[in-house]
């Protein structure tokens, strides 16, 4: 079931990549002040997040997706015996 928002237009839409949430709290803050100060501005309370419409414009963004993917494949990587540095790889690698 879908997050439903309401927009400044009263118009009600689903909630885009509100998915990644759950995924964006599990995420280090260490590793997230690696991602930028816009990131950063996502608050930690889903609470708040919810009345923020800076941070709901964030995680709608294309940007919020690539950061989950991004970091998730920074912290993964490592443990997976490829003997590279982590920094070279993305969540779009294909092996």
């Amino acid at each position: 079931m879908p997050i439903l928002l309401k927009r400044k237009n009263r118009e009600i839409t689903p909630f885009r990549n509100a998915e990644y949430i759950s995924a964006f709290y599990f995420i280090p803050k260490s590793i997230l002040d690696k991602c930028g100060e816009e990131i950063n501005s996502i608050p930690r309370n889903p609470r708040k997040l919810l009345q923020d419409r800076r941070a709901i414009e964030i995680i709608e963004s294309d940007f919020f997706k690539l950061v989950i993917i991004d970091a998730y494949a920074f912290m993964v990587w490592p443990f997976m015996g490829l003997g590279a540095k982590r920094e070279i790889y993305s969540g779009y690698e294909p092996s």
